[in-house]
């Protein structure tokens, strides 16, 4: 009697909306014994769409945690990284900056004879360290910086956004940029950042014929030494 009434009580509780896995933990009973009783079990087609609207919900919860468990792990790992980052480097120095800021030149800067001074690049926290770096290491004026912002012709809406994004960056007056010049594009793909592009940035200097010599100069010789 007592396996006939836990059989009427799983389908009961199927037609209710259980799974088989909550039949069998309040029976008492295992998985596979609740599915043989459940098998010939004709629900209607609101039960049916009520379990699998609860099997959905079931898997999204368990997504959701896996989700959450993986970003506090991404946290962790970024916190480690950062104390090692502190513990490695240490303060850095004069010396270590004037190579940090050749390097970044040596990788996105104008490099050509005929052009002028440039550091060209979409990372904001790039472009402005490199301009620090030229008013350290050879006491470029900030009047002296001429920006440029090169950006897809479909964003010429957004050129006062633009432009205020950059001199806020660079801390610069938005009145020092001048006029962005826009790419041509070939397809019209619309992008989700769309709205948090901002092109990419030439930080120009004006009368720098001799910064870029000694820049250049400096390059060679770090290139010797490979």
């Amino acid at each position: 009697m007592a396996k006939f009434e836990k059989r009427t009580e799983a389908h009961k509780l199927r037609c209710s909306g259980k799974s088989i896995k909550e039949i069998a933990e309040r029976l008492g009973v295992a998985k596979s014994t609740v599915s043989l009783w459940c098998r010939d079990l004709q629900l209607t087609k609101q039960q049916e769409e009520y379990l699998k609207k609860r099997m959905y919900e079931a898997g999204h919860a368990g997504r959701m945690a896996g989700a959450k468990a993986m970003r506090q792990q991404k946290k962790e790992r970024m916190m480690v990284a950062k104390q090692n980052a502190a513990c490695l480097l240490g303060e850095i120095q004069v010396r270590e900056r004037l190579f940090l800021g050749l390097g970044l030149y040596w990788g996105e800067g104008v490099k050509t004879d005929q052009s002028t001074t440039a550091f060209v690049n979409s990372d904001s926290r790039s472009v402005y360290f490199m301009k620090c770096w030229f008013a350290e290491f050879f006491d470029v004026d900030e009047g002296q910086f001429n920006p440029y912002i090169f950006i897809a012709e479909s964003h010429k809406n957004r050129e006062m956004t633009i432009k205020k994004f950059w001199a806020k960056e660079l801390r610069l007056p938005v009145e020092q940029f001048r006029k962005c010049i826009y790419l041509k594009q070939q397809h019209k793909k619309k992008y989700e950042n769309r709205e948090s592009y901002y092109g990419t940035l030439s930080l120009r200097i004006k009368k720098s014929t001799n910064i870029k010599y000694q820049v250049l100069s400096m390059l060679e010789q770090m290139k010797g030494g490979f």
